[in-house]
């Protein structure tokens, strides 16, 4: 008799759960490691908070928070499994697989960070800007890039040609690592985005590296939501784009891309937001 009872019980809770489920789907929203702008645990960066300015505003869906690295994220999207990243950068490949939402988010150039010991390796070592083919097939140097990421569609799509002669290895490496192998001089550049550096390296870095630009970058990159390319998909990029409109115009979501931007590039953040991003939303 209790065994019958329990075993009723398990099946009213199940399917309650599945109940649930199919009255309030599920957006699992992906969390990434990547100080100082996403943390899986301990700490809030800007992207934590954009998360939560999404759960509490899209309503009749469940929100949960899964932790996980770029790869698994974009394994997760081409099987259609219900995630979404609010970090994710448009690119041709992924729309066979991905519904991107409007613009949410503004980077600015990723940077070739140096060690000024090197620079003698380099045609013009104090130009403003070098071409990410000059510096990838530089024999005089030698780097490690992160096989699972995304840098800039056009920095992409350059490093993942086959058979090339490249002075860097493709490994499954963050951030945090090889700017730690770079400080010990394992390696001798990275690219990566000057807040990452900073954070991990400290405000005075540039006494000991240099930064320098890519001709391939543009002035500044857009950030998206991306979801699976389903029905369930589609519908979440809608809601999304109905949050980041409603916040994009009342100035909140300039306030938090404000939070993670560089002094000297607030000014350029705000014609870009008002001029370019604001654009999409009216």
């Amino acid at each position: 008799m209790i065994k019958g009872l329990i075993s009723l019980y398990l099946i009213f809770l199940t399917s309650s759960s599945l109940a649930s489920e199919l009255q309030n789907p599920t957006i699992h929203w992906a969390i990434f490691d990547w100080p100082p702008y996403m943390y899986t645990k301990d700490k809030v960066g800007p992207f934590n908070q954009l998360v939560e300015l999404y759960e509490d505003n899209i309503k009749n869906y469940q929100h949960k928070r899964m932790p996980m690295n770029w790869s698994r994220f974009y394994d997760f999207a081409k099987d259609k499994f219900h995630a979404c990243n609010l970090m994710a950068i448009k690119r041709e490949d992924r729309l066979k697989y991905m519904y991107f939402s409007k613009p949410i988010s503004i980077g600015f150039p990723i940077k070739v960070i140096i060690n000024k010991s090197k620079l003698k390796y380099l045609e013009k070592p104090l130009q403003k800007k070098i071409s990410i083919h000059s510096l990838i097939t530089n024999k005089g140097l030698k780097s490690i890039i992160e096989s699972t990421r995304s840098y800039t569609p056009q920095i992409d799509k350059l490093i993942t040609l086959k058979d090339q002669n490249y002075n860097f290895k493709r490994k499954p490496i963050r951030s945090k690592q090889l700017l730690e192998m770079l400080q010990r001089g394992r390696i001798d550049y990275v690219i990566e985005y000057s807040g990452i550096v900073r954070h991990h390296l400290g405000s005075n870095y540039l006494e000991k590296f240099q930064a320098i630009e890519l001709v391939e970058t543009p002035l500044y990159v857009f950030g998206h939501a991306g979801c699976p390319k389903d029905e369930w998909g589609k519908k979440v990029i809608s809601e999304i784009n109905a949050v980041t409109k409603k916040h994009a115009l009342s100035g909140k979501l300039y306030k938090l891309l404000e939070s993670y931007t560089g002094l000297e590039e607030i000014p350029k953040l705000k014609k870009i937001f008002h001029e370019n991003l604001l654009q999409h939303y009216r």
